[in-house]
């Protein structure tokens, strides 16, 4: 083997680590981007349920709205409320609303056979 084909299989192997380096480095950028559009979920969330416009509706609910007929008397502001702020993020509360209304506490810790502590003696 003379020089230059060691200088050309130096600079093959040099260019190979070169392309798996570069590979992994993207991999690991995709990786980080991927989760990184987690976050403007979750803070655009937590901005329409901070909002003072939220905050005055809630309070209505406690304060001005009957207790026995709140079922009732809920519906159409939650249909208004749909119509007029068409968000990504609520639907999925709403469905977890839904849920946990239609299924007790009870049961569903009897079905992920949740245990409790007992107070020490």
């Amino acid at each position: 083997m003379d020089g230059s084909t060691a200088l050309n299989l130096l600079a093959l192997f040099v260019s190979a680590g070169a392309l798996a380096t570069s590979f992994g480095v993207s991999l690991r950028q995709l990786r980080l981007a991927d989760n990184s559009n987690v976050l403007p979920v979750i803070i655009d969330m937590f901005k329409e349920t901070r909002s003072p416009e939220f905050l005055r509706s809630v309070e209505y609910i406690r304060a001005e709205l009957p207790e026995e007929p709140r079922e009732q008397s809920l519906s159409p502001y939650i249909y208004n409320e749909r119509a007029e702020h068409d968000t990504l993020t609520m639907p999925y509360f709403e469905d977890l609303a839904a849920r946990a209304r239609a299924t007790s506490g009870a049961a569903i810790h009897a079905q992920l056979g949740l245990r409790r502590l007992r107070p020490p003696a």
